[in-house]
Formats: structure tokens, sequence, C-alpha cells
């Protein structure tokens, strides 16, 4: 994680007076939690240097933010790409979004929230972020959340800004990759010099939302993609 100074410190942390579920501690084993609310912010830095040479990413470091833990014995497909999309009149990071829209230093690329059933790593499904999905031809990847012993969030991002895309075809962008063990309902940061990203996971259970009628639905563009 790397911050750029104050400023971005005072936008999540006047956003986060808003009231808000108290975090919780790493859990000592999985619970029974049948799903997980998924909710992350992306977001570039407009002052970042418009340059190739270093590609922006966030090396992994060892343990929770290393490779995922991958059960060989429990290596299995994965599902069907299935996801309940969560309203955007019920994103915790609206306000955070506001904010950064407001300042000179962040443009908010995208803002996406749903609901998913509680799978291991080697079996969770990825969500794809792709041009058709984001109407956005210059980010593009994947976010993984899984629930073993521990919730992770995995990562695995590109940003290719359109003007240099164009002057460089066989680039690639900027990389934004990471694995990482979540704490409950707590704002988590992942960033590099070029952008980043907010993500925040929060237990659900069915009675959670009274509109639920128990079907999910496969991975389809949400009402608004932001």
């Amino acid at each position: 994680m790397k911050l750029r100074g104050r400023h971005f410190a005072a936008i999540v942390a006047a956003a986060l007076t808003l009231p808000q579920a108290k975090s919780q501690p790493f859990p000592v084993e999985a619970t029974e939690t049948e799903g997980y609310i998924v909710e992350v912010l992306v977001f570039r830095h407009t002052d970042a240097p418009a340059e190739i040479g270093e590609p922006g990413a966030v090396p992994a470091a060892a343990g929770d933010h290393g490779q995922p833990e991958v059960d060989s014995a429990a290596a299995e497909p994965e599902p069907e790409l299935i996801y309940e999309p969560l309203p955007a009149e019920e994103f915790m990071l609206a306000a955070v979004e506001e904010r950064m829209a407001a300042s000179s230093e962040y443009e908010p690329l995208l803002h996406v929230g749903w609901i998913q059933e509680s799978f291991p790593v080697a079996q969770a499904p990825v969500f794809r972020v792709d041009e058709t999905y984001a109407g956005r031809p210059d980010l593009a990847g994947s976010i993984k959340f899984s629930r073993g012993r521990y919730p992770h969030l995995e990562l695995n991002l590109n940003y290719r800004p359109e003007a240099l895309a164009y002057e460089h075809p066989g680039w690639e962008g900027y990389q934004l990759r990471e694995y990482r063990r979540m704490r409950d309902e707590e704002d988590h940061y992942f960033d590099n010099a070029h952008f980043g990203a907010i993500a925040r996971v929060t237990p659900w259970e069915p009675e959670d939302r009274s509109a639920k009628d128990g079907a999910a639905v496969v991975q389809e563009p949400l009402s608004e993609p932001r």
C-alpha cells in the first residue's frame, strides 16, 4: 500500500465520518457466512507522470500479500460467474467516490459492488473487468474474492491511458496486482504511482436484503457502471 500524502488520507477520513459498521478483528476460523458483499472503487492519480518505463505494479510481499494459498486437494474448476449486482444506492464507498470526484488529484475510474457466495480460493469465481462491462477501454483485468480460513481479495488490474496506448500499441499498461487478507467491514487500500483501488467486504446473509429472491445472476453490466 502506498498512500499519497495527507490529502488522500483526508479525503477518505472525511468520508468515513458517516455512520458505518465497526470493523471486525480477523476471525480465527472460517465462519458459516453464506456470502459476502464485495465493493471496489478504482481511481487514478491525476498528477501521475505520463511515462511507461515503470509499470507501477505493487510488488507482493510475503505472507498475506503474497500468492494465494491453494488447497490442492480442494482444487476444482471455477464455478459459473454468478453474482447479484449491488445497487449503487447501497454502496458504502459512495462518499469516498464523491470526495475523490471533487478533488483535483484523483479521478474515479470504476465503482462496482456485488454479492457472491463464499468459496475457497481454488473455486472462487473471477469478476471480470473489461470494456464491455466497465464502459472504459483504458481499464481491464479481474477481481477475485475468496473465503478460506480468512477472507482474501485478489486484484489483477491494468490501466492503459488512451493517449499512451495510442503512442505505444504493444504496451500492456500500468499494473496493480495484489493478493491480500481482508478484515470484514473495513476499507483496504491498494495503490501505486498511477492508479489504485479501495475495497470493502461485508459478510452477508439472505435475510440482509428483503428484496433478495434467491436467484443469482450471471455477471452482466450493472445498471450504471461507474
